[in-house]
């Protein structure tokens, strides 16, 4: 049977991530950002479409102890399963379509155990990226591609499953496009946001960047530091001195 390499673009573990770009938002300062619902649904788990099939829950079996190399099998619905193992140890599965386009990729620690993960779109591209805590099957790093490149979302987790950080690429405002990034203290208190309307040259890098829209700030109290609004790096209101001024 045909060999497949799966990592689409990657090399499991032995290859750094892609780099990724900063990006926020929040909603009013002194008061906490709208809801962001965990993309694990709970604390501690696999994201969703993470969750290992029944397939991939035996480290060993009679027919894998000792086993060092890679094996295809043809599932019942026509996919295929693809493993490798070292010294009878699963270190990763794969699965394709019938027609041999990737769905998804999972490395793992110790055969149970996932380090990280890729699902992939109907079109063999990568959808979407998990790396998890050594050791634990808690999300580290959860990254969204918009056409199997270019990382459009990525979520930063705490160790104990709470979102620390959501970037986003090219959000949508009333005001044009912004980066936005968002941040939360490991209690789930807001921290910050950022948004910056960014001028790209043909290759996506950089050229400039400008403060647009609200900026805000809190402390470890949930106490508004700042909460600014910003057109095109100028500042147009303070909203926190604005609401300190005592009424005439």
């Amino acid at each position: 049977m045909e060999k497949w390499s799966v990592a689409g673009g990657r090399s499991g573990t032995r290859a750094g991530l892609s780099a990724l770009l900063v990006v926020l938002l929040c909603n009013g300062c002194g008061s906490p950002p709208p809801a962001t619902p965990l993309l694990t649904g709970h604390q501690g788990g696999l994201l969703p479409g993470m969750i290992l099939p029944e397939s991939a829950t035996s480290t060993k079996s009679s027919g894998s102890v000792g086993k060092t190399g890679v094996e295809e099998v043809l599932l019942p619905d026509g996919r295929i399963l693809r493993r490798e193992y070292q010294s009878g140890v699963l270190i990763s599965q794969a699965w394709f379509s019938p027609a041999r386009v990737p769905q998804r990729y999972i490395v793992y620690f110790d055969g149970q155990i996932p380090v990280e993960a890729t699902e992939y779109g109907t079109d063999g591209k990568t959808k979407t990226h998990t790396v998890f805590y050594p050791g634990t099957p808690q999300p580290r790093r959860y990254e969204e591609y918009s056409d199997g490149t270019t990382i459009v979302r990525f979520t930063l987790y705490w160790p104990n499953g709470k979102i620390q950080l959501i970037s986003e690429l090219s959000v949508q405002t009333a005001n044009g496009p912004v980066n936005r990034i968002r941040k939360w203290y490991d209690n789930g208190a807001p921290q910050s946001l950022v948004q910056k309307y960014v001028v790209r040259d043909t290759a996506g890098a950089a050229l400039y960047e400008q403060l647009q829209d609200e900026q805000a700030e809190w402390d470890t109290n949930g106490h508004c530091l700042n909460d600014q609004i910003y057109d095109h790096d100028k500042l147009v209101r303070d909203i926190r001195v604005e609401n300190m001024k005592l009424p005439e």
